[in-house]
C-alpha cells in the first residue's frame, strides 16, 4: 500500500548485508585497497542521502509579492503533493573546475541510481535514520555531486550520460490526474547537493558516505479565497457595490496555461542578475531582487524567448486560450468554471483551481500570460435574484427597450408599438417618418437595420411587420420581452445568441446575472502601475508561473460589474506566492 509523505527529511537507505568489519583503513596501508568490488569486478561503495521535499524558508513578499527566490513564507503542501513513488539519483565527478550542475556539460555521468517504492518504507516518528544503498562505479577518494528526480519513473534518465543531458532535459508530463485525484508530482533538484559525497577508504554498509539533496515540484499550484474577511469560510462571500448591487463569487478558470505536450525544463533555470533574458543562464540558481524588491533576474521556460501573439495559440490549451473566448464559443469556455478543492492552510480554506506549468515572458500579454477569470452571479440593486439585464454606457437596464428610451426617448416613441407605423406605407415613408427621426448609433442597432432594409428600395412595402422592433429583436437578437416585463434572451438559439447579437453595438448582456473578472497573475510587483496588465506587459518577472510556487489570490473586493464574457475587467486580489515546504518532520522513508 503506498504510504503518504509528509515530511520533514527523507533518510534513504540501501541493501543492508555488510558485516561489520573494522575500518578497512586500519587493514590496508593504500587506500586503494579499500575498495568495494562486486563479484562481478565492479566497484562500488556506499551511500546515504537525505533528501528534502523543498529548500524553502520563510521570506519577505508581501500581499503585492516581491522579487526574490523567497516567497511570502511556507506552505506544507496536500499529502498527495508530497507522495514519493520512485527516485532516481544521478553522479557525476565533482573537479577542481566550475562545480556542482553549471559544471561543463560533457562532465560524464558516472552513475545512475534508481529506487522504487519497493525499496523503502515509512515509519512514523523524528528520530533520524542513519541508512545506505549500494551505488556502483563510485571509487575510494573521490567525490561526487549528485542530481535527484522524484516520481519520473524507474527507467528515467537511462540514456543519459553526460551532466548536458540532465541540464537540457525536457519533461512534458508533471504529474497523473485520474478522475479529480491528482498524484505523482515530478520533482526534481532545486540546488547542488549540500554536501560533496566523498568516498573515504572506511566506506562500508555501516559507514556510508552521506549527503542532503533538495527536491522541487517542476509545477506550480493556483489557489484562490472569496470569503467574508471576517471569519465566514464558507466562499460564498458577498461583495457589497455601493448604489449598483453585490456580487458573488461562484466560480474561476485558470487561463493561458500550456497545453499538455508544452515542454517544461526539468532543471530550473534564471539568468544572471540584471542582464538579458537571451543571455547565458545559470541551473537551478536563484531568483534576485533589488532593495525595493522588484526582481533583477528571469526564469526561463523553453518558450519564454519565442513566445509571440502569432505563435502562442500553439502552445496554449485551446479550451482556456484567454484570446479565443467570444459570444459564440461561450458553450466551450463557459463550462470549464469549477468552484475549486478545498485546501486547508493554517485554519483557513482556499479554493485550489489547478497546476500551471512554469510559464514567464519578457513582457506580459493577453496571448500568453497566465491568469484567472473568476465566474460570478451579479444582483442589481432592487432587482430579483438571477435577473437578466443589461449594461450601456455604464448604467444598467432591466430590458433593451428601457437602455433605447434612454438613448433616445423621441426615437423610441416612434419605433415602439404606436401609430407612428400607420402612415409607413412605402419604402420612402419608411426613410421619412421612421428613419430620419432616429438617433445614429443606438444600443440595439435598430436604426442601421432600417437603413440596410430600406437601402435601394423604392415603392410599396409589402411585408411592414417584418420591420417593426418586436419582430427585429426576436429574429436577429433572439429577444422577447413579455407583457408581464419579462425577458426572455436567446430564444430559439443556443445560450449566448442575444449577447452575441447586441455586443456589437455596445450593450452587453447578463444572462441571469452571470459576469466575469480577469486577474493576471503576478509573480513578483514592480510597484510601477503604469506598466500593469492588461495595458502594458509589466516588469522584470512582475507576471509569471514559475515551479514550486503557490499563487494564493485572495479576494478582497469587488467595486464594479463584471464583463459579460472574460475581458478586463477586474476585481482587487491580496496576492503571496509561497514556496511548498516540508511539514515539521512526521515521517522517514527508510530504504531496504
Amino acid at each position: 500500500m503506498r504510504k503518504q509523505v509528509y515530511i520533514k527529511r527523507l533518510l534513504f537507505a540501501g541493501l543492508l548485508f555488510a558485516a561489520l568489519l573494522p575500518s578497512c583503513s586500519l587493514i590496508h596501508d593504500d587506500d586503494l585497497d579499500c575498495q568495494l568490488y562486486t563479484e562481478e569486478g565492479v566497484p562500488y561503495a556506499y551511500v546515504s542521502i537525505a533528501l528534502n521535499t523543498s529548500a524553502a524558508t520563510p521570506g519577505t513578499r508581501a500581499d503585492n509579492p516581491t522579487g526574490g527566490e523567497d516567497g511570502d513564507g511556507e506552505e506544507p503542501g496536500q499529502s498527495y503533493e508530497n507522495e514519493v513513488n520512485d527516485i532516481t539519483l544521478f553522479f557525476y565527478e565533482a573537479t577542481n573546475e566550475v562545480t556542482g550542475v553549471n559544471a561543463d556539460a560533457k562532465t560524464s555521468i558516472v552513475a545512475r541510481r534508481s529506487l522504487s517504492e519497493n525499496d523503502f518504507t515509512y515509519t512514523q516518528g523524528n528520530a533520524w535514520a542513519s541508512t545506505n544503498i549500494e551505488v556502483e562505479q563510485l571509487l575510494v577518494n573521490h567525490s561526487y555531486h549528485v542530481l535527484a528526480v522524484v516520481n519520473g519513473g524507474d527507467s528515467y534518465g537511462e540514456n543519459f550520460t553526460t551532466l548536458g543531458d540532465l541540464q537540457k532535459a525536457i519533461v512534458t508530463k508533471l504529474y497523473d490526474f485520474e478522475g479529480d485525484k491528482y498524484s505523482n508530482f515530478l520533482m526534481a533538484s532545486a540546488d547542488d547537493e549540500k554536501q560533496l559525497l566523498h568516498i573515504t577508504p572506511s566506506n562500508s554498509a555501516t559507514n556510508p558516505a552521506p549527503t542532503e539533496i533538495d527536491v522541487e515540484r517542476v509545477t506550480a499550484r493556483v489557489d484562490y479565497r472569496a470569503v467574508d474577511p471576517n471569519g465566514d469560510n464558507d466562499n460564498v462571500y458577498v461583495y457589497e457595490i455601493e448604489g449598483v448591487g453585490t456580487a458573488k463569487i461562484t466560480g474561476a478558470m485558470l487561463v493561458n496555461t500550456l497545453n499538455s505536450d508544452a515542454k517544461s525544463w526539468l532543471l530550473k533555470r534564471v539568468t544572471k542578475t540584471s542582464q538579458a533574458i537571451d543571455t547565458d543562464i545559470i541551473w537551478l540558481g536563484d531568483e534576485t531582487s533589488a532593495d525595493n524588491g522588484a526582481a533583477t533576474n528571469y526564469v526561463i521556460a523553453p518558450l519564454t524567448t519565442t513566445l509571440t501573439a502569432d505563435n502562442a495559440s500553439t502552445n496554449f490549451s485551446t479550451a482556456n486560450y484567454f484570446p479565443s473566448f467570444n459570444y459564440d464559443n461561450a458553450n466551450g469556455w463557459e463550462q470549464l468554471f469549477i468552484k475549486g478543492t478545498e485546501i486547508t492552510d493554517s485554519g483557513e480554506t482556499w479554493l485550489r483551481i489547478g497546476y500551471p506549468k512554469e510559464n514567464t515572458v519578457e513582457k506580459a500579454d493577453l496571448h500568453y500570460t497566465t491568469g484567472v477569470v473568476f465566474q460570478a452571479d451579479f444582483l442589481p440593486t432592487d432587482y430579483e435574484e438571477d435577473a437578466t439585464f443589461f449594461e450601456w454606457n455604464g448604467t444598467i437596464y432591466p430590458t433593451v427597450e428601457e437602455a433605447m428610451q434612454a438613448f433616445d426617448f423621441e426615437g423610441w416613441k416612434r419605433i415602439a408599438e404606436t401609430d407612428q407605423w400607420a402612415s409607413v406605407k412605402t419604402w420612402n415613408d419608411l426613410r421619412n417618418d421612421i428613419i430620419a427621426g432616429l438617433h445614429t448609433g443606438d444600443p440595439a442597432g435598430y436604426k442601421l437595420f432600417l437603413e440596410k432594409q430600406a437601402e435601394g428600395k423604392d415603392g410599396d412595402i409589402e411585408n411592414k411587420d417584418a420591420l417593426r422592433w418586436s419582430n427585429y429583436m426576436k429574429t436577429y437578437c433572439h429577444y422577447e420581452l413579455g407583457t408581464n416585463g419579462e425577458v426572455t434572451v436567446d430564444t430559439d438559439k443556443n445560450e449566448g445568441s442575444t449577447r452575441s447579437a447586441l455586443a456589437p453595438f455596445g450593450l452587453a448582456t447578463y444572462y441571469q446575472g452571470i459576469c466575469y473578472y480577469t486577474y493576471w497573475i503576478k509573480h513578483a510587483n514592480d510597484q510601477i502601475t503604469d506598466n500593469d496588465m492588461p495595458f502594458a506587459g509589466g516588469g522584470v518577472m512582475e507576471y509569471g508561473i514559475v515551479r514550486n510556487n503557490i499563487y494564493k489570490l485572495n479576494v478582497t473586493g469587488i467595486t464594479q460589474l463584471g464583463d459579460p464574457i472574460p475581458g478586463d475587467r477586474t476585481l482587487q486580489i491580496n496576492v503571496s506566492v509561497r514556496n511548498w515546504e516540508v511539514i515539521e518532520g512526521e515521517k522517514e522513508i527508510e530504504l531496504q
